[in-house]
């Protein structure tokens, strides 16, 4: 089954009121809501093909790669990732609500995939630090409040060289992103798929 952490009522509260200022903070930006896309098909958001990076991790490591979807909503990109590589990788998801989908995704991936409730600026509450290989956020992480915090959870729990892929409307500045240096950046129209790489 998913593995889901139980959150008492402050908790909840907490993570409601989040999403409620990083919406507000989306509606300044005239930004409606959005949607994690899938490794398939075309997207209204594009983002770095993910397969390729995580196939050479797979043959490098002798251990499993985890990957961390941030902004998973119903789990649609792991569970194609699940289709490409079964039990080679470690899947992680998180999102601000639970999905009912999570259920029946899992289902549909032999009980592999592991969702959390949760918000990109406390990454280091739910996960150890220097845990993930890869974290992947289509969009996601752009709606939080505080941008330049949300990078830095990123980085207390990504392990040293490993890749932030996230999209955005701009590419940060090296300033906002201490710990990080930019390996690629790719431009779709207004939306900019950027790939980070822990460096200490």
């Amino acid at each position: 089954m998913p593995t889901l952490k139980k959150l008492d009522s402050v908790e909840r509260n907490k993570i409601a009121d989040q999403l409620r200022r990083g919406r507000t903070h989306d509606q300044k930006r005239n930004w409606g809501t959005s949607y994690s896309s899938g490794i398939k098909g075309p997207s209204l958001f594009p983002i770095h093909d993910v397969v390729p990076i995580l196939n050479k991790l797979v043959e490098s490591k002798k251990t499993k790669p985890r990957i961390l979807d941030l902004g998973c909503t119903e789990g649609r990109c792991l569970k194609e990732l699940f289709g490409v590589f079964g039990n080679k990788l470690e899947y992680h998801g998180m999102s601000l609500a639970r999905f009912n989908e999570w259920k029946k995704t899992n289902s549909e991936t032999n009980n592999y995939l592991n969702f959390r409730v949760g918000h990109a600026e406390a990454l280091g509450n739910y996960f150890k630090k220097n845990h993930f290989d890869v974290i992947r956020s289509s969009l996601a992480i752009a709606h939080s409040n505080n941008l330049a915090k949300a990078i830095q959870e990123v980085r207390k729990v990504l392990k040293k060289g490993g890749l932030f892929i996230f999209s955005d409307d701009r590419v940060p500045t090296q300033k906002e992103i201490p710990g990080f240096s930019i390996l690629d950046v790719q431009h779709f129209g207004f939306s900019k798929s950027i790939i980070l790489k822990k460096i200490n």
